[in-house]
């Protein structure tokens, strides 16, 4: 092989380097398990430098972007990883650059790139001393799922790889956005909680020592500025408005409420040696700096806001300063602090002093012993192009890649080095002008007899298991028998609901998850890592959209089939709302005694909420999970209702299994908008109507901004909307919860209280039409004719609403039915048409999808039965294209009344 080719062969070292994280790339000794030539073809990222087609079947895979590494990694980790990477992280799949060279150039080289790396900065980590609580961030480290593929935080000490807490912290922070390939996923850490965790992994070093002033005296100097920021300014640049010394931290020494800025600043006497702890709750932004450490980083303009740091720090007196700015509104600035011997008190005057002759300020970092020489990263720079090091590792905020070119010309492509043999990059032995991967002869092999051929389709669950496998899935999740966390870590999966057992604390299996699961929703949790166990203290990783589309293919191409189809059973939308809601409640199934629904807590247990049940599961898998729940979740603490197919609640829907489990997931349906299931303490104003109708007057959702909401006794609503004239919604159960408007600011709208809630379609009820098949007219309101005049109720404060259209007045009344298709199950409706009638005046009333007659004088239109009575000369007209029921007002009449029953 000729040594141009070798270089070439040189540039695929940089497929999955593991110079950011311990547990990025691609594992050996997973490598070893996939043995085909294109899967290591796939993981060594030959395509990055070599032309040819990367496969569509495999998970995806790349390398960090290393334009911010001289904000993380220790120029001494990076001569020591580049020289032996795999001695280094043997985790890895990063080859032995230099093996082949005699080791004076090899450090020569590693060296020029360790400068070159070293001086690529991130303008995001501007505070490099910047720590957080260390033990905090041991605590969650352990919660939130790290050990899983790291293990325990105190099994190591990552402070030989990252020289400050800070560049480790912005990277768990925003993981993706240096590993776009999401080989290392976002657990969705703030802030705060990022940079404890990475105070906990980079150790804090020796203590820091004290400063021990000469002469100093108690109190603390202070400065007053004036300004209007949105960040801390920098002081040094601007003149105080007054100054002084204090005998305390307070922000009040400003005398000023808005647009000012404060800087405290002193020495702190230190009893004990040791971590401490301090903190700052600020409205707007403050620091505290101990030194030239900043400790606690609280800036921006925001409300009361707590931020913690912590640091070691030798017995004496310490420098620190205090910087505080007020935008607007509400202000103070709260200084606490705890350690050894004592907890979390207020920084006071009596353990704080200043020098009259000193001031202390806020000095430079030190500096970490590293200075760039201009003329190695100069040579660092050739060498990261020479080497194509940019195939695979981008070093701009862009994340733009570079094929190699130039020099040597292009590269071989995959297809050309099918004859290569065990030369360059396949070679079992280190050479001069090859990377050395240390392949086995079988792994070398493979890859030989791959090249240049198109990757073959795996099966689905080949396909699944093996990015279950490469992205470590399985060190928490178990499917079909498989994974799962190990004996020694299951133990540090934690909950905050114990009586759940191993279901509370544990991530749940992903056996026949494609067949459980509906797409949008598996695309949704692995991209975004959405969580609906808040009770689990392990959060589900964000791997971003790419991996969501391949992992979702691969579950539903694996699981489909597994759950058979069955078809619902015929039921009523009422019967379905009405029954459902009565079997989660705490007088039926009682599911809400373990459930939370939509954010109400349960009454025992706070599992999984209901209302997202809908959102997530797909209707067959939810059938057969409440027939058998044990069959699809083994070991599940969820009873079964229905052993045998027989229910525990004979009485309800003719103890039909079938129509009870629909009933519930027909019900659940509906959401967080589902009216609240009996039994569960809600907070707010519920209207209840007793003896007499109950109004509600105020935007309600679907109704619109003049709604009008009559709740009649016998549990039947009524929205009506005085914008379009119009019956709006009609609904069962609990009327209103007027909380919203009835206190507060009263923002948006609120929805019915009740369940089967029917949107009414949009529309005028009144036009004049040239004949019966004339279209009905769209727009409504004063432009068109109409006219609201308001309502006056009858002895049971039941509203008449009273409107007009052009010269004929309109009275629309509504009643709690007796009788009908269920108790108090309808609405009884009289529609009077006073005044002048024209001729061709049609009143539609009802509309839906599909209507059809149920015999004399009823219809159903949609979900809505309407039932008209006898009247003389009545002439009602189905209009089933529209899915209109039309009846004409007959002119010439001085009044014209017209009576309808509502069921739905």
């Amino acid at each position: 092989m000729s040594s141009g080719y070798g270089k070439w062969l040189f540039a695929s070292c940089s497929v999955a380097c593991s110079i950011v994280s311990p547990s990025q790339g691609a594992d050996l000794r997973l490598l070893a398990q996939f043995s085909d030539g294109p899967s290591l073809i796939h993981e060594f990222n030959c395509v990055a430098c070599h032309e040819g087609k990367a496969s569509p079947y495999l998970p995806p895979v790349g390398a960090p972007n290393l334009g911010e590494s001289g904000s993380r990694l220790r120029p001494g980790w990076i001569r020591s990883f580049l020289l032996n990477a795999q001695g280094t992280n043997p985790r890895g799949s990063h080859p032995a650059l230099f093996a082949g060279i005699p080791v004076d150039q090899a450090k020569a080289r590693v060296d020029a790139l360790a400068h070159y790396l070293s001086m690529l900065k991130s303008t995001r980590v501007d505070e490099e001393a910047l720590r957080g609580n260390s033990k905090a961030g041991s605590k969650i480290f352990g919660e939130v799922g790290c050990i899983a593929c790291h293990g325990p935080a105190d099994s190591f000490n990552a402070e030989v790889k990252f020289g400050n807490a800070r560049g480790l912290a912005d990277l768990l922070e925003y993981p993706r956005r240096l590993n776009p390939h999401g080989r290392m996923p976002s657990l969705k850490l703030t802030t705060q909680e990022a940079l404890d965790v990475a105070s906990a992994l980079v150790k804090g070093g020796p203590p820091r020592p004290p400063d021990n002033p000469k002469d100093d005296q108690p109190g603390v100097r202070y400065e007053v500025y004036s300004g209007n920021w949105d960040r801390l300014p920098d002081f040094d640049k601007l003149k105080p408005v007054k100054s002084g010394v204090t005998d305390h931290l307070a922000s009040t020494i400003a005398a000023m409420d808005d647009h000012f800025g404060v800087r405290h600043t002193g020495y702190l006497v230190v009893e004990k040696s040791g971590e401490h702890q301090f903190s700052t709750n600020s409205d707007d932004g403050s620091r505290f700096y101990l030194g030239h450490s900043l400790v606690v980083e609280n800036d921006g303009v925001h409300g009361g806001t707590k931020r913690s740091g912590t640091i070691s720090l030798d017995s004496g007196k310490h420098a620190f300063t205090l910087q505080f700015f007020e935008k607007e509104g509400g202000n103070h600035n709260h200084v606490t602090w705890s350690g050894p011997g004592f907890s979390e008190k207020p920084l006071e005057v009596e353990v704080l002093t200043q020098s009259p002759d000193e001031h202390p300020g806020i000095r430079r970092p030190k500096s970490n012993g590293f200075v760039a020489q201009y003329d190695k990263v100069k040579r660092g720079k050739e060498l990261f192009a020479e080497l194509n090091c940019a195939a695979c590792h981008a070093v701009s905020s862009d994340g733009k890649l570079h094929r190699p070119e130039g020099i040597l010309g292009p590269p071989p492509s995959l297809a050309e080095m099918k004859d290569a043999g065990d030369r360059g990059c396949l070679s079992p032995k280190p050479t001069a002008t090859a990377p050395h991967f240390g392949l086995t002869t079988d792994q070398s092999k493979a890859i030989s007899a791959a090249l240049g051929k198109p990757a073959a389709k795996p099966k689905p669950s080949e396909a699944l298991g093996r990015v279950l496998l490469t992205f470590q899935c399985y060190a928490c999740h178990q499917r079909d028998g498989q994974g799962g966390p190990s004996e020694k870590l299951d133990p540090l999966f934690l909950t905050t609901q114990q009586a759940m057992g191993p279901e509370g604390r544990l991530p749940p299996h992903l056996s026949g998850v494609g067949a459980k699961l509906k797409p949008a929703w598996i695309k949704e949790v692995i991209a975004r890592g959405t969580k609906v166990r808040p009770y689990m203290l392990t959060r589900m990783p964000s791997y971003g959209n790419v991996l969501a589309g391949k992992l979702t293919e691969a579950f539903l191409g694996a699981d489909t089939g597994k759950i058979p189809v069955s078809s619902p059973p015929e039921l009523s939308r009422r019967d379905a709302m009405r029954y459902g809601r009565e079997l989660v409640g705490s007088k039926g199934l009682a599911c809400v005694a373990c459930h939370v629904f939509a954010g109400i807590p349960s009454l025992g247990i706070q599992g999984m909420d209901l209302s997202v049940m809908e959102k997530r599961l797909r209707p067959d898998w939810f059938r057969s999970y409440l027939m058998n729940p044990i069959s699809l979740r083994p070991g599940t603490r969820m009873p079964s209702f229905w052993p045998d197919g027989v229910s525990a609640k004979p009485n309800t829907l003719g103890g039909d299994a079938t129509k009870q489990i629909e009933a519930i997931r027909a019900y659940l349906s509906l959401g967080p908008k589902a009216p609240v299931p009996l039994g569960l303490a809600r907070s707010g104003m519920q209207l209840v109507a007793e003896g007499e109708a109950r109004l509600y007057r105020n935007f309600i959702d679907g109704a619109g901004t003049r709604a009008i909401g009559v709740g009649y006794p016998g549990e039947v609503n009524l929205a009506w909307d005085a914008n379009q004239l119009r019956p709006a919604l009609l609904w069962h159960g609990e009327f209103m919860d007027a909380s919203r408007h009835w206190s507060g600011r009263g923002q948006g709208f609120q929805l019915p209280d009740g369940y089967n809630v029917l949107k009414l379609p949009l529309g005028p009820v009144l036009a004049i039409l040239a004949d019966s098949s004339a279209p009905w007219p769209q727009r409504t309101g004063r432009a068109q004719g109409f006219r609201f005049r308001g309502y006056q109720l009858d002895e049971r404060r039941r509203p008449t609403f009273l409107y007009s259209f052009g010269e004929v007045e309109v009275e629309d009344y509504y009643k709690e039915a007796e009788g009908g298709e269920g108790q108090n199950s309808a609405l009884d409706r009289q529609v009077t048409f006073k005044g002048r009638i024209p001729d061709g005046l049609y009143f539609r009333a009802a509309v839906g999808k599909g209507v059809k007659p149920l015999g004399e004088n009823s219809f159903r239109v949609g979900e809505l039965i309407v039932r008209l009575s006898r009247t003389d000369g009545l002439e009602a007209q189905l209009r089933p294209d529209s899915g209109e029921l039309l009846v004409l007002v007959k002119p010439g009449n001085r009044e014209f009344v017209l009576r309808q029953r509502l069921e739905w």
